[in-house]
């Protein structure tokens, strides 16, 4: 192969390339969304995500050349019942672990235009749900809309705009989605329908700036326990507020009722009420979401997770102090008031080769 050859066959993929259009998937009107819809016999349910961002390629003359990838933050997933939404996005998806859910597109298979800048296809694509990747075949809509970014975005935003419609199904099992569920209380299918818009800005206008990440260690900062309790509501504590704050270790355990799978947990707390409790840890529970049994929440919160005191969180005062996204959160704090753990009780419901919080509890004793 001569130079020249060479030479004019990059410069032709250079071309080629050049002609591709960058969208970005993050919408600044922030509508873009995807809903989760499960069916089972005994609780149908519909959610949906809008943390949406990434990248697709795109070129309207040569749309089987389109490629990238979108993503859906776990933390976004949305349902009508709080203790599911905590469940979701803790147990469920684990989005502590896996923070994102994406789909890349690998190849076009095939793509025509069925009407000016609308355009019907087929394409092969890798969907990763907790860490998983299983590839996918995917009929995909696609509609182009050159220099309508500004009449979407009310005159904020110059571009054109590519907006993505699809549907798929996701299995629980292939991804390890809430184990041990049985299928008649939450389905094995998830089907996922897509309708995300992306734009292409013009060299006039510029992407909005990504939302600042919270840190990490922001969430897991030094806390004094006393001044963390402050506000919440108790539920007919049996042990008065102070005695539980500020002395000794104290565990808070951070649950909804609602949420099936807290029920799973009550034979390991009971055992960690009576191992630890007798080395002097403190343990308080704090319920979170609205009231969803407001004439019987004590009954319902103690007749579940026994002897300790609840607190009532319901506008999720105690959440955004620690940093709490869902149920099944645990928080130990050791006696000079340090945040020495934030997280799930284990990585499993069912009670079997599961990583127990006692090994994070232990070491809690002394400041």
């Amino acid at each position: 192969m001569t130079r020249l050859f060479t030479v004019a066959l990059f410069a032709l993929a250079s071309s080629a390339m050049a002609r591709s259009l960058d969208f970005d998937y993050r919408d600044p009107k922030e509508m873009s969304a995807v809903s989760l819809t499960l069916d089972s016999l005994l609780e149908p349910m519909v959610g949906y995500a809008r943390g949406i961002s990434g990248h697709v390629r795109f070129d309207p003359r040569h749309p089987e050349r389109a490629g990238g990838k979108v993503a859906v933050e776990v933390a976004s997933v949305q349902f009508s019942n709080d203790g599911y939404t905590q469940t979701a996005r803790g147990y469920a998806l684990n989005g502590a672990k896996w923070p994102q859910l994406t789909l890349e597109i690998r190849k076009v298979e095939s793509v025509k235009e069925t009407a000016p800048n609308r355009y019907e296809g087929v394409i092969l694509a890798d969907f990763t749900c907790r860490g998983v990747t299983k590839p996918k075949r995917l009929k995909v809509s696609a509609s182009y809309l050159p220099g309508r970014a500004e009449e979407r975005t009310n005159g904020q935003h110059k571009g054109d705009l590519l907006i993505l419609r699809t549907q798929f199904g996701v299995s629980r099992r292939e991804h390890g989605i809430s184990e041990g569920i049985p299928d008649d209380l939450v389905g094995d299918t998830v089907q996922v329908g897509v309708a995300v818009v992306g734009i292409h800005y013009t060299k006039a206008a510029t992407a909005p700036a990504a939302p600042a990440k919270a840190e990490a260690e922001t969430r897991k900062a030094v806390l004094d326990a006393k001044v963390a309790l402050d506000g919440a509501t108790p539920l007919g504590a049996k042990v008065p507020l102070e005695t539980i704050a500020g002395k000794g270790p104290l565990v808070l355990f951070f649950f909804n009722e609602q949420c099936g799978v807290t029920y799973s947990y009550k034979s390991r707390l009971r055992r960690l009420l009576k191992d630890f409790g007798a080395k002097g840890f403190a343990f308080a529970g704090v319920r979170t979401g609205l009231r969803q049994f407001p004439d019987r929440a004590v009954e319902v919160a103690e007749a579940k997770y026994l002897a300790m005191p609840f607190f009532d969180d319901a506008e999720g005062i105690l959440m955004e102090r620690f940093g709490v996204e869902q149920s099944l959160t645990f928080a130990v704090i050791d006696r000079a008031g340090r945040l020495r753990y934030l997280g799930g009780f284990d990585d499993n419901v069912n009670e079997t080769s599961v990583r127990s919080i006692t090994a994070n509890v232990s070491d809690c004793s002394t400041p």
